[in-house]
């Protein structure tokens, strides 16, 4: 039987993982090739890419106890590194990020919630993305592209994203009160 520690080891260097944190070095990449758009959507490409391969692997070796939760985490570092640089640096405005991130915001509070709940073992190895979820994420993939591409109407995509965010984290309560 594996120690914490060694548990944590082994889940962190599976492949599936792996891939998921890759899109964390891709967000600082993005960051530094902002100014040249090719090297900034080509980036971009591979972070969205991760995003499907990561499952793909995963459910292909066998999905891990903790698997979920590296891609879920993963995908919200990406995105919070990436939108307050965007707020920093484009035409995004800081509620615009916050409305974009409302369900990282959400699902980051209800996990520091339940992080101590002596049930909180029984959540963790039935987590999986769900389609909100899913539709949050690839709307956020948008609503970046749409900034960095100077569109008009920025705020009608960040309110698109913020009710499918709504609609995900609402989704996220639903799944641990069930579960526990």
């Amino acid at each position: 039987m594996l120690t914490p520690k060694e548990e944590f080891i082994y889940e962190f260097t599976r492949p599936a993982n792996i891939i998921s944190m890759v899109k964390i070095p891709l967000a600082v990449i993005m960051i530094i090739f902002f100014d040249n758009l090719v090297l900034f959507f080509i980036i971009f490409g591979l972070a969205m890419a991760t995003d499907l391969l990561d499952g793909c692997v995963a459910r292909k070796q066998g999905v891990t106890k903790y698997g979920a939760a590296f891609d879920g985490a993963s995908d919200k570092l990406f995105f919070a590194i990436l939108l307050i640089f965007m707020v920093l640096n484009s035409n995004m405005l800081l509620w615009q990020m916050l409305l974009l991130m409302i369900r990282d915001i959400a699902v980051a509070a209800m996990g520091a919630i339940f992080y101590f709940h002596p049930k909180v073992e029984r959540i963790i190895p039935k987590m999986k993305s769900s389609w909100p979820s899913k539709l949050t994420t690839t709307g956020q993939f948008v609503a970046v592209m749409w900034a960095v591409l100077g569109f008009d109407h920025l705020n009608l995509v960040v309110y698109a994203v913020a009710l499918t965010a709504l609609i995900a984290a609402v989704d996220y309560a639903v799944f641990i009160k069930k579960n526990l």
